[in-house]
C-alpha cells in the first residue's frame, strides 16, 4: 500500500500563467519575475515573446499601437491571476503595463482569435452556408425502406452466443393464488390501557 507522501507527491499540480507586457521591459525580466514568484515557488520561466503591433489590445484597451511582451510562469504553489500580478506589481514591474492570465485561458483566447482571424470572407460565419460534405441519411423514405427491409430479414442485428432468447418479464413471473389485499388478516396489536 502506498503511503501518505507517495499520493502528495502523484498530486502534485503546476499553475501555469501567462504574464503580458506592453511596451517593452527591462532587460533580464525572466530573473526579476522569478524573484517576486518565488513565494509562489515558480520553477519555470520561459524567454520573453514579441508579439506583432495591435492597433488596440484587449488586455490593454487604453494604450494605442501598443508594443506586446510575453512570458509564461509555472508554479508549484497555487495562486490566481490576481495574487500574481500583485507579487510582480510589488517588484520593480510597472502595474499600469503587466497584465497575468492563467495559462489555459489564455491559450484558448489565443485559438478563438486565431479562428476568428481565419475567416477571412466578408461575410460571418454564422452566415454561411453548412458545407455538410457526406453525411448518412438518418431520415426520409429511403433510411425507412432501409429499416423495413432489414428488420425484416435480420441483416445488422447482433448475434447472440448461444442462440437469441426471449427476456424475460413480470408477466412471465409464477402468480400467486392470493389476493395482495384481504387475504391475510392483519394482525392487531393488544392496546393496554393505563387505567389496567
Amino acid at each position: 500500500m502506498k503511503n501518505f507522501k507517495h499520493y502528495l507527491a502523484e498530486s502534485a499540480k503546476l499553475y501555469g500563467f501567462r504574464i503580458t507586457f506592453a511596451g517593452k521591459p527591462e532587460a533580464g525580466i525572466e530573473k526579476t519575475v522569478k524573484q517576486a514568484l518565488a513565494g509562489y515557488q515558480a520553477t519555470s520561466v520561459t524567454d520573453l515573446k514579441s508579439h506583432p503591433i495591435q492597433r488596440n489590445h484587449p488586455l490593454f484597451p487604453s494604450a494605442e499601437n501598443p508594443e506586446i511582451y510575453s512570458l509564461d510562469v509555472a508554479c508549484d504553489y497555487p495562486a490566481s491571476a490576481d495574487q500574481v500580478r500583485v507579487a510582480l506589481t510589488q517588484g520593480r514591474v510597472d502595474k499600469v503595463n503587466v497584465a497575468v492570465q492563467n495559462l489555459l485561458y489564455a491559450n484558448d483566447m489565443a485559438a478563438e482569435h486565431a479562428a476568428v482571424a481565419a475567416n477571412t470572407d466578408k461575410t460571418p460565419l454564422l452566415m454561411k452556408d453548412y458545407d455538410q460534405g457526406k453525411v448518412a441519411s438518418v431520415y426520409g423514405d429511403d433510411y425507412n425502406s432501409k429499416l423495413v427491409k432489414n428488420s425484416l430479414s435480420g441483416a445488422g442485428q447482433v448475434k447472440v452466443a448461444g442462440g437469441a432468447k426471449a427476456a424475460t418479464t413480470t408477466n412471465d413471473l409464477p402468480q400467486g393464488k392470493k389476493s395482495a389485499m384481504g387475504s391475510v388478516k392483519t394482525k392487531l396489536p393488544d392496546v393496554k390501557s393505563y387505567k389496567r
